[in-house]
């Protein structure tokens, strides 16, 4: 019986998602799949699994980016709201600033959640200065 589904689970990402694994300073990519963790080359890399199970090594799940036509929320200050919705590909520069910063969100519910976060941060910064 394949029970990837129930390690997915353990380690908080799903069949399907792509990770990146830390080692060494070096960033690499992989894709946890119904039959194991698979490199970039399309290998199997059953030792950086049990690593990950160990809890060895560090991973971080691949932000989501939407394709093309698809929209997507940002949280923001220039509004009553607090987010604004976006679509992908009508602005290209905002679009890869708004991943690279890792403020993208597929939902608005997660921007409004990312909005309070960051306001909880600026506001808890600033009672140290």
């Amino acid at each position: 019986m394949n029970r990837m589904d129930k390690i997915a689970e353990l380690l908080g990402i799903k069949i399907g998602d792509s990770i990146c694994i830390i080692i060494n300073d070096t960033y690499i990519y992989f894709t946890f799949a119904e039959n194991g963790l698979i490199d970039s080359y399309g290998n199997f890399a059953d030792s950086i699994l049990v690593s990950l199970l160990r809890d060895d090594i560090r991973f971080f799940k691949k932000p989501w980016k939407p394709k093309d036509g698809e929209k997507y929320f940002i949280p923001t200050l220039g509004n009553t709201t607090n987010i604004e919705c976006k679509i992908w590909g009508d602005a290209p520069r905002e679009d890869e600033i708004a991943y690279k910063t890792g403020i993208i969100c597929k939902t608005e519910e997660e921007a409004y959640n990312l909005y309070n976060q960051v306001i909880y941060f600026v506001k808890e910064k600033r009672k140290f200065v």
